[in-house]
């Protein structure tokens, strides 16, 4: 029986903090062939997904246009997106939370 190839995986982080996203696609990758994708903003996210499914969507709550708690429902109304997992974070740390 030939080696399957390895299935090549593609992430969409949608996160305007450049280093999270950055750190945030380190922790993703699991092999050499796996890309990541960040779009800044929502409307970025929208118009790469028209062209490409990703096999995770990782939003951050807190963009600085909209945000991903509204984001989410309209990805999800997207035919092709449907099943795939989509993950929603906050980088809020602790400290300022509690001084609001």
């Amino acid at each position: 029986m030939p080696d399957e190839l390895p299935s090549i995986k593609l992430f969409l982080i949608i996160e305007d903090n450049p280093e999270l996203a950055t750190w945030l696609g380190r922790m993703l990758v699991h092999q050499a062939n796996d890309q990541i994708i960040v779009a800044s903003d929502c409307v970025t996210a929208l118009k790469f997904l028209r062209s490409c499914t990703p096999d995770l969507m990782l939003v951050d709550v807190r963009l600085l246009m909209h945000n991903g708690i509204d984001l989410a429902p309209r990805l999800r109304l997207m035919k092709d997106l449907q099943d795939i997992p989509l993950l929603l974070f906050s980088a809020v740390s602790l400290e300022v939370a509690s001084k609001k």
